[in-house]
């Protein structure tokens, strides 16, 4: 496999190793490795070199945190890689993990500690009036952002999870029982990476057109767990939209079907 300058872990690591030629044996695949030159080399190893072990306290620590939320189910220490873990992020140092533990459950659109997950955020720091406030409202580093498991919204929010450039990822099933059909707007505008989140009992209307990687999970998690008679439109990126109305990919075209029965509308803008 490959030939002159070296071969190193494509995964995050603070321990490469280096060769200049790779046999793969097994399951092992291309996209284990990537090529890198002298140089890149000699930075690799001096990064290697700086990276110090945590300590237990700080491991212990972390690892009692645990599941968080009720959908967020990978909490661990690499030994093997000197990272740690949450959700599906494998690459937090110590530094961002202590950033977690320290300032995890609080955030707002006026302070946010700099870390791309946290932990489960405590009813008190957001909620005004049964709607959350501005918790992510332009969040630029948030890439997994989580929530109590079945939180119950009661009134309609302003910018919730606004102009989150980052945001893949919402742990915790949202009950949004609240409403009557009503559109709203702003809650989940702007996420261009949004691919999973999980909400029940849906009885608004809801804008997603921002987000062209909406999985087929959070649209099969809805429309089945639509309990309230009620008409509902929900606004997808054009891409999603092709995907739900093209009659050969089944998978897809089924959510259309199904969210039919349940009184639910797609639409695009």
């Amino acid at each position: 496999m490959w030939g002159g300058n070296f071969i190193t872990e494509s995964r995050p690591t603070n321990f490469h190793t280096f060769t200049t030629r790779k046999v793969l044996v097994g399951d092992d695949t291309p996209e284990n490795y990537r090529e890198v030159t002298a140089a890149q080399r000699k930075t690799i190893e001096a990064n290697d070199a700086a990276f110090e072990q945590p300590s237990e306290e700080l491991i212990q620590q972390w690892m009692a945190t645990g599941r968080n939320s009720d959908l967020l189910e990978h909490t661990a220490y690499n030994h093997l890689t000197g990272f740690f873990e949450k959700g599906t992020l494998k690459d937090i140092t110590a530094g961002e993990a202590r950033r977690i533990l320290l300032y995890g459950c609080y955030r707002n659109n006026r302070y946010n500690p700099a870390t791309r997950i946290n932990f489960a955020l405590d009813k008190q720091y957001f909620f005004a009036d049964g709607a959350p406030a501005d918790a992510f409202y332009r969040d630029g580093i948030i890439h997994e952002a989580c929530v109590p498991g079945g939180l119950q919204i009661q009134a309609e929010p302003t910018r919730w999870f606004t102009s989150c450039p980052k945001l893949r990822r919402i742990y915790g099933s949202i009950n949004i029982s609240w409403g009557d059909g009503k559109m709203w707007n702003n809650i989940f505008r702007d996420l261009p990476m949004l691919e999973d989140i999980w909400l029940f009992n849906l009885a608004v209307s809801l804008n997603f057109s921002d987000s062209p990687m909406l999985s087929h999970t959070s649209l099969a998690y809805i429309i089945a767990e639509k309990t309230k008679n009620v008409a509902i439109t929900i606004l997808v990126h054009p891409d999603v939209f092709a995907k739900l109305n093209d009659e050969t990919n089944t998978e897809w075209h089924q959510l259309l079907l199904d969210a039919a029965d349940k009184q639910i509308t797609f639409a695009t803008t």
